[in-house]
């Protein structure tokens, strides 16, 4: 699907950390899922890094930016491209020249057609080096998914080991889907909670696909060995929460 108006900006945001944080997870999972969009993210971070050069950023946008996308290796390889590059541009700027002659205009257009093949072949350099590097620099192995499908346990408690559903967490994240103890609308909202050894992992709301179930996506660096259970909560269109009783035990190995 073609990205729009509103995804173009929305990345931006996302990575001056101008995005609450229920529409930041809701654009991270669509990152997982969206090639298109997570290409456009990478786009952005190549167009934030040459306005930082370019000083056309606000004091409190450049200090984000140095505290969080420049804080990695791959970051500031890009800052310093950018940097470069906005450098060799502003030096080599050419001059206001004052009214000349025929055969000094000639002269001083073919000095410009040498500088500007000069400059042409110093940029070209620049680039194949810069995209060398990127090419060269192994690519992310795709993300691994696993699934696991839970229902609902009136107890509150966690069961015995044995009757827990177990996963050996060996991929990048887990899916997790939640049957719904009674079917509902489709579209209609849910408040999912996920503890783990009496901590809140993470809080988000979302929407049942098909009446039946409701799903979510948990980074495996969320989810360490131990038990974990979570919980449901209907919310009302006064955006009110209604917990539904029991929950959702699973544990990792």
């Amino acid at each position: 699907m073609a990205l729009g108006e509103h995804d173009n900006n929305i990345t931006r945001q996302y990575l001056l950390g101008q995005l609450n944080e229920a529409d930041e997870l809701a654009l991270e999972e669509r990152l997982l899922t969206e090639d298109e969009l997570y290409q456009e993210l990478q786009v952005t971070k190549d167009e934030l890094a040459q306005e930082y050069a370019g000083g056309n950023l606000t004091s409190k946008e450049r200090q984000w930016l140095q505290a969080h996308l420049f804080a990695s290796q791959a970051g500031k390889q890009s800052r310093e491209f950018a940097q470069a590059f906005d450098r060799y541009a502003k030096t080599h700027r050419e001059p206001v020249r004052e009214r000349v002659g025929f055969w000094q205009r000639w002269d001083a257009l073919w000095s410009r057609h040498v500088t500007f093949v000069r400059a042409a072949a110093a940029v070209a350099v620049m680039l194949i080096a810069y995209f060398g590097f990127k090419t060269l620099s192994p690519s992310p192995r795709p993300q691994t998914t696993a699934t696991l499908t839970l229902v609902n346990t009136v107890s509150t408690r966690s069961t015995d080991a044995g009757s827990v559903p177990t996963v050996k967490l060996k991929d990048d994240v887990l899916k997790l889907t939640l049957q719904l103890p009674q079917p509902s609308s489709v579209g209609t909202l849910y408040r999912f909670d996920l503890m783990g050894e009496g901590n809140l992992i993470r809080t988000l709301t979302t929407s049942t696909q098909d009446g039946e179930s409701i799903s979510a996506d948990f980074s495996a660096k969320e989810l360490p060995r131990g038990q974990y259970v979570a919980t449901l909560s209907t919310i009302d269109a006064n955006g009110t929460a209604q917990r539904i009783p029991g929950g959702y035990h699973f544990k990792i190995e």
